[in-house]
């Protein structure tokens, strides 16, 4: 565990409601794929997972804006400002030998961001399966960069977007990570680690949908977002 001060190196926006930072690497900090640190911004603390990979040179993290005092510091963060860290902690870890299929909400998929980007540059052969659901093409995070991964940098990555409320022009799946699919991915790939990450609800349904098709507990790794729109 270490405790650091370091600065932000550059900050983007993502979409119409989140915003990127990238933090210099502090001296000596290593971490596993996805593990997480708590940030301090103007006195206000929050765990964050790290949305880059281990092997990669700066600390990326993301957050969705609301009106909680932490994330208007977050959103007002610029490059060179300073930031306080401590960390890593978590054992979300991608297990390399098994197929993976991730089911990420939202803003869950920070970990699995930070487990594609290990499998690309430690160039694994793990088959990985990921599903991201959001609400409309105005909340997805990091989408043409997770697609432009499957197959042609990663090819055993497979890449499904499935939003609840999308523009009339979308051609891809409509709906919530639901029962029906969750049995269509189990069919597909019985023996995977199934990696669920979002909203608390969200995962707690999905844990419930895998387990009724006939998932063994012993298959599931949960990572769950709590109250992350409002602190």
């Amino acid at each position: 565990m270490m405790a650091a001060t370091t600065k932000v190196v550059r900050v983007r926006e993502e979409s119409a409601t989140a915003r990127s930072i990238w933090l210099e690497r502090p001296r000596g900090f290593t971490f596993a794929a996805s593990q997480a640190v708590r940030l301090t911004l103007d006195g206000h603390s929050r765990p964050f997972s790290i949305a880059s990979g281990p092997e990669r040179e700066q600390l990326q993290f993301i957050a969705r804006r609301s009106e909680s005092a932490f994330k208007q510091a977050f959103f007002s963060l610029s490059a060179g400002d300073e930031v306080d860290l401590a960390g890593p902690r978590g054992n979300f870890f991608l297990e390399p030998a098994r197929p993976a299929v991730m089911l990420a909400g939202g803003i869950g998929i920070t970990p699995m961001k930070c487990l594609i980007e290990h499998a690309v540059d430690r160039k694994l052969t793990t088959p990985i399966t990921l599903v991201y659901g959001n609400r409309d093409e105005r909340e997805v995070v990091w989408g043409a960069e997770v697609d432009a991964l499957a197959g042609a940098v990663l090819p055993l990555l497979k890449v499904l977007h499935t939003l609840t409320q999308p523009s009339p022009g979308w051609t891809g799946r409509v709906g919530r990570i639901d029962p029906a699919l969750v049995k269509e991915l189990v069919e597909k790939t019985p023996d995977a680690v199934f990696y669920l990450a979002g909203p608390p609800q969200m995962v707690t349904e999905t844990r419930e949908a895998l387990l009724g098709v006939g998932v063994d507990a012993s298959q599931l790794r949960l990572e769950l977002f709590r109250g992350y729109d409002a602190v």
